[in-house]
């Protein structure tokens, strides 16, 4: 049923030239199928579930394509478009998994994935952190709206996948994360050891 629903969605997405953009990206015609992903993303009008399939489809032309320095703009766009939206938070969150963390700083802008003169910015942390940040608004709306118990699953597995990201193995889970604020672009990475908090005891996590 799901995938009955997805095939569905996919359907109704952008049309050019008598193709759909879902026919377009199996055609490997990401340049074409890329403007009516993102249109239908960014629209205020597309319901939420939609909108969440047409993000992830535009995220996944930009990699495709080499373009990923358009990524931060594209998924503030989208979330601007959709305040609110649990669903279309999580995709948000979800397409941090499958971009670079790492750019140039160029004339004080960063640029994802850039390469040749620059600054370098890892941005492994800063991602997490954001992504963890629009999971946990995304939280209280999810449950209150009462979705579905494969729909919870999914949010809840993405949030586990989110907390364990880049925590340069199990010793990373130990410090705490800041999450009341977005890590500047330029912010130092974590250190990770095992010189984590502990309890008086000298051995206990905080």
């Amino acid at each position: 049923m799901k995938n009955l629903v997805l095939v569905a969605m996919l359907l109704c997405i952008g049309v050019l030239h008598g193709e759909t953009a879902i026919e377009l990206y199996d055609k490997q015609n990401w340049a074409e199928a890329l403007p009516l992903f993102r249109s239908e993303a960014l629209s205020k009008e597309t319901a939420s579930a939609q909108a969440a399939v047409a993000y992830k489809y535009a995220v996944a032309c930009l990699s495709r394509l080499h373009r990923e320095k358009e990524f931060d703009e594209l998924l503030e766009a989208f979330l601007a478009a959709h305040p609110k939206d649990w669903q279309c938070a999580l995709a948000a969150a979800n397409s941090y998994s499958n971009i670079p963390h790492h750019g140039l700083m160029l004339g004080g802008k960063f640029v994802r994935n850039a390469h040749g003169r620059g600054r370098y910015v890892n941005t492994s942390h800063r991602d997490r952190v954001h992504a963890l940040r629009l999971l946990l608004e995304a939280m209280p709306l999810m449950e209150a709206e009462g979705a579905p118990n494969n729909a919870r699953r999914d949010f809840y597995l993405s949030f586990l996948d989110a907390i364990h990201y880049d925590s340069n193995t199990s010793r990373g889970l130990f410090h705490l994360t800041d999450l009341t604020q977005l890590p500047d672009w330029e912010a130092p990475q974590p250190e990770v050891g095992w010189n984590y908090p502990r309890q008086k005891d000298g051995v206990t996590p905080v």
